[in-house]
C-alpha cells in the first residue's frame, strides 16, 4: 500500500473501487457493502498514507549532520532506508537514524 500510494492517489483508488463494484452490480437490488473498498480503506489507514504520500524519514541533511561527505553514498543510504520504511521495517525518524548508524559501523 505504501508503494502504491507513491504512484496513485489513494482516495481516487478507493472511489474507483467502489464505483467499479457498484457499477458491476447495478442491476441487483439490496447491494451489500463494498468489502474490498472497506478493506483497502483500512489498509491505507494502517499504513498512514490516506492523507499524504510517504516521505523518507532519513534526509541528506541527517547524513551530513552525522558526518558523511556529500556524494552518491548519501543518496544510496536514503534510498535503502526509504525502501525499508516502505516495507514497514523502519517506522520512525529515530529508527532511520539508528539504521544509518548501523550501516556506518
Amino acid at each position: 500500500i505504501r508503494r502504491l500510494s507513491l504512484r496513485v492517489d489513494i482516495k481516487d483508488l478507493i472511489l474507483f473501487t467502489q464505483a467499479d463494484y457498484y457499477g458491476t452490480l447495478l442491476n441487483r437490488k439490496g447491494l451489500p457493502e463494498c468489502d474490498i473498498a472497506k478493506w483497502l480503506y483500512n489498509r491505507v489507514n494502517n499504513c498512514d498514507v490516506y492523507h499524504e504520500k510517504p516521505v523518507p524519514f532519513l534526509t541528506g541533511q541527517d547524513c551530513l549532520d552525522y558526518g558523511l561527505e556529500p556524494g552518491k553514498e548519501i543518496g544510496e543510504l536514503i534510498k535503502k532506508s526509504f525502501e525499508l520504511q516502505l516495507d514497514g521495517v523502519i517506522k520512525s525518524k529515530k529508527e532511520s537514524m539508528d539504521w544509518l548508524k548501523s550501516q556506518l559501523k
